[in-house]
């Protein structure tokens, strides 16, 4: 990690904490947002140490919200069933019924989950029910603890609905006390300067995020007054305060956040010198020799003496050495595959050496080749497949 990319993430947020027009304070957050999205060696701390625990805790409310989702369509159709067995429509009832399928269907708005509203929707066809004399057929939706069912506690459909509320609120208090709170409202604002078009855009086409599109919209239309306040203040009013963007929040999120990021980032520089002081410690290997095979062979003893790279020299007596010497000389004018058959021919014995022979010569010779060089050379000679004619060649 370069020195340079800390001081450059430093400069760029010393160059708007300070600054008076909010606009500005404000936009420089976007342009820090955007420099570190556009910078993989920063983004990368906020994926593994911000994100990473986002993505946590995402998953740990969900699993939560996945159990409650699953009991609350059990309980519906349970419900519904009791309702058509029981030829039960009158008016009221038809409208709480149809309250839930439009929820179901995300075809209601809310400011609240899918999940709470199929499950407050339930309560409401119960709440019909019980109200209407129909007690009986209810009873395993009501708590015993309530003879009256006016409060959410009071309702059974899905045992873990307690607990996602809990969870969910203690989700939501984390997002102004963690990285990854601070994170997401920061990004927001980047999103709101530089993608707010493209991102309305996709909003508006999918009308399961109307709800997000509300959101970004107002988020949107506040960041436009804060632009306009400071360009033409004339079309603002004087005693506008933004309300998303209460600025000294922004600043302690933005602070906190870039402390957190130099310190990571400083972390990992440090790690990387450690690292590599230790390299340059470690002692220099001498570059090893060339693999090369170097040979030399006696006529008159036969013996062939084999030196491969830097490992010690061999030698080899009778056939083994034959063959060596046989095989580097043949290769020098043709490199293909001989036989024992070339062998022969090569030599003239009175007494020519069979296949069996040849081959398990062969073997000898790699074996020991594998020993000397410690299993870094397999084999010299290598062996053709068997569905070929001819069946060795020396390695070269």
């Amino acid at each position: 990690m370069s020195q340079n990319l800390i001081n450059s993430l430093d400069r760029k947020y010393k160059s708007f904490i300070n600054e008076k027009s909010d606009w500005s304070f404000y936009l420089g957050i976007a342009d820090y947002i955007k420099y570190i999205k556009e910078t993989p060696k920063i983004y990368q701390v906020i994926e593994n140490k911000i994100l990473s625990e986002y993505s946590k805790e995402q998953e740990k409310l969900q699993k939560i919200r996945d159990k409650a989702d699953d009991e609350i369509l059990k309980a519906k159709d349970k419900l519904f069933r009791i309702i058509e067995n029981k030829k039960l429509s009158y008016e009221s009832l038809k409208k709480t019924i149809e309250v839930y399928q439009q929820y179901e269907n995300n075809d209601r708005n809310s400011n609240l989950t899918q999940t709470e509203n199929l499950n407050s929707a339930l309560e409401d066809i119960v709440r019909n029910l019980y109200e209407n004399g129909y007690k009986k057929i209810v009873k395993d939706f009501v708590s015993e603890k309530q003879d009256y069912p006016d409060l959410m506690e009071a309702f059974i459909f899905s045992p873990s609905m307690n607990e996602y509320y809990k969870e969910s609120k203690k989700f939501e208090a984390k997002k102004s006390t963690t990285y990854w709170g601070h994170w997401i409202n920061l990004e927001l604002i980047y999103l709101a300067v530089y993608k707010k078009d493209e991102l309305l855009e996709e909003l508006r086409k999918d009308k399961k995020r109307i709800m997000d599109l509300w959101g970004f919209s107002l988020v949107v239309d506040e960041m436009n007054k804060i632009r306009e306040q400071h360009e033409e203040p004339y079309k603002i009013k004087a005693n506008f305060e933004p309300v998303i963007y209460e600025r000294s929040r922004y600043t302690g999120y933005i602070t906190r956040t870039h402390n957190f990021i130099i310190d990571e980032l400083e972390k990992i520089e440090e790690l990387n010198l450690e690292i590599k002081k230790k390299l340059n410690s470690l002692p220099k290997e001498k570059p090893a020799e060339e693999s090369k095979i170097r040979y030399s062979f006696n006529k008159n003893g036969n013996k062939c003496y084999v030196k491969i790279g830097q490992f010690d020299e061999m030698e080899f007596e009778k056939n083994p050495a034959l063959i060596i010497n046989f095989f580097c000389n043949s290769s020098k004018y043709k490199n293909d595959y001989k036989s024992y058959h070339d062998f022969n021919g090569y030599y003239k014995f009175e007494k020519d050496i069979g296949s069996s022979d040849f081959a398990r010569r062969i073997k000898e010779i790699n074996e020991r080749v594998k020993e000397n060089t410690k299993n870094l050379i397999n084999e010299i000679i290598l062996q053709k497949p068997k569905n070929d004619n001819k069946n060795n060649e020396l390695n070269q």
